[in-house]
């Protein structure tokens, strides 16, 4: 009987101890599992940067992933609203309250401080534990670089409705001004009047100011194209950047590499946007100072926040140290109009986003209150060759033969057709391409050259026009001109059958430089 005992409990003690074992293992393989899933879990987190918070209904924190306590530290013993956003109360746009109230899922966004700004997507998710007590999940999702795509993707918009009003404002005001700037041009030529030269040199340089203005409504018009070139941007840089800075407080520190890349670029509109820049510079520093002007040939990934493709690119740096851009007003730096100075129509920035983007870049601010702004202009580089067509020809020009001139305005068929005569030549004028291809039915031997305008109201304009003579004139030159000054075919006049591009408004000495490019001199 003792021994029955003794074998039963021997018996009894072996398999409890086998039963330990074996649930030891089991605690200990369930442990590491849970341990691997949770080492995912907070790999899954940091490689998506989303991160998880757990927080009771008064606000307490009960978890906060590993993520987040590398960032803002301990959790324990605090508030979500102390320890994320720095606050001693709730913040004002919160997803608990409305999350308890409808006991669903409430999605907000939130901006952390903490993190330079981070902007997230936070999903707020009421649910109870075992005892009955309402706690709330918290995940945030990153959606900084989609706000910033889509901010860039609205200020594109902006400027493209602009474009639209802009685009035809400026072309019919540059209609006016051809037979305004025309008509001074050719009195001044003419006047052997002092006091009447100075008067009309005067208007002359309002006009200028007024074609200036134009120009930047039209860098918004639909469609507008930049006349870009090959070209190297040193020294271009450097002397747009000194002739802006003329006459001023401000001296300038260069840092420009010699063997910077060259560029696919206008040179008028990439001037217009470091004088902005620069511009924008000296207001910034009215008590005067030294900005910084760098360049860098860098290599850049996709850009979505900005749609630009992969690749080389040149980076053009302008920093100053003054008073600096608000976060309040940072976003609304590059809207059409918008201005914080007394004098100025909010055009410069504005203008120069527009310019760049249609140089296939973009531009990146970066702005401390009280310690200065650095604009950084990024345009694609180039392995064409730098164009060295003549930019300063003779002016003088001394022509022969007829000029067939087509336009809708009287007052530039009148104005055009003057200078043309001063130059040598007769003109025909035509109002519109299809008169145009009559008179060449029987009247084409004598025509030297033509001169059309590229959009006619209600009639054929000058791109049919050209199509037309092109098939049975492949030599003749004929120039484009138009109000819309960016307009493709203007930008690149020879892919559409054109010599050559003139813009509305023009001098007479424009006119005669590019006639002396494109067209032989007659000299007797």
């Amino acid at each position: 009987m003792f021994m029955g005992l003794v074998i039963l409990a021997l018996f009894l003690f072996g398999t409890a101890v086998v039963f330990n074992i074996s649930l030891r293992n089991l605690v200990k393989k369930r442990t590491q599992e849970l341990y691997e899933e949770k080492k995912f879990l907070d790999h899954v987190l940091k490689a998506t940067n989303t991160n998880i918070n757990i927080t009771d209904a008064c606000y307490n924190l009960r978890y906060v992933d590993l993520n987040w306590q590398k960032v803002y530290g301990d959790p324990a013993g605090r508030k979500c609203y102390e320890y994320f956003m720095k606050r001693s109360t709730p913040c004002e746009i919160c997803g608990m309250p409305e999350a308890m109230e409808k006991k669903e899922t409430v999605i907000y966004e939130e901006t952390m401080p903490s993190e330079n700004g981070r902007m997230v997507e936070v999903h707020t998710i009421p649910f109870q534990n075992s005892k009955g007590e309402w706690l709330f999940a918290e995940f945030n999702v990153d959606i900084t670089r989609r706000r910033k795509a889509e901010e860039a993707l609205q200020t594109a918009q902006k400027l493209e409705s602009l474009g639209i009003l802009a685009g035809g404002i400026a072309h019919d005001f540059n209609n006016l001004l051809a037979g305004i700037f025309g008509n001074v041009n050719l009195a001044s030529e003419l006047s052997g009047n002092s006091e009447a030269r100075e008067y009309l040199a005067t208007a002359s340089n309002a006009i200028e100011r007024a074609r200036g203005l134009t120009g930047q409504l039209l860098t918004f018009a639909k469609g507008g194209e930049p006349v870009k070139k090959p070209g190297k941007l040193s020294p271009f840089i450097e002397n747009t950047v000194l002739f802006a800075l003329s006459g001023s407080k401000i001296s300038c520190r260069f840092d420009i590499p010699g063997d910077l890349w060259s560029c696919e670029f206008d040179r008028n509109q990439i001037g217009q946007v470091l004088d902005n820049l620069v511009i924008n510079a000296k207001q910034a520093m009215a008590e005067g100072g030294e900005i910084e002007v760098y360049a860098r040939n860098i290599y850049l990934p996709e850009q979505p926040e900005t749609q630009c493709v992969q690749g080389k690119y040149i980076k053009i740096t302008v920093t100053d140290h003054g008073t600096g851009i608000s976060k309040e007003i940072m976003p609304k730096i590059f809207d059409p109009f918008f201005t914080t100075k007394s004098k100025g129509a909010g055009l410069g920035l504005a203008t120069s986003y527009s310019i760049v983007k249609r140089h296939g870049g973009f531009i990146k601010v970066e702005s401390e209150p009280g310690a200065g702004s650095s604009f950084s202009v990024f345009l694609p580089a180039t392995s064409k060759t730098p164009c060295t067509e003549c930019e300063n020809p003779e002016n003088k020009h001394q022509g022969a033969g007829t000029f067939i001139l087509m336009d809708d305005q009287e007052i530039i068929r009148l104005t055009t057709g003057k200078m043309l005569e001063s130059l040598g030549y007769s003109v025909i004028s035509k109002t519109d391409g299809a008169s145009v291809l009559k008179y060449l039915e029987n009247n084409c031997e004598n025509i030297t050259g033509m001169i059309f305008d590229l959009t006619i109201p209600g009639g054929m304009g000058g791109l049919e026009t050209i199509s037309k003579i092109r098939e049975t004139d492949k030599k003749i030159p004929v120039f484009v001109s138009s109000g819309y000054a960016n307009d493709p075919v203007m930008a690149d006049p020879r892919k559409y059958g054109f010599t050559a591009s003139i813009a509305k408004p023009f001098t007479r000495d424009e006119l005669l430089k590019m006639l002396n490019l494109y067209m032989p001199d007659k000299k007797d």
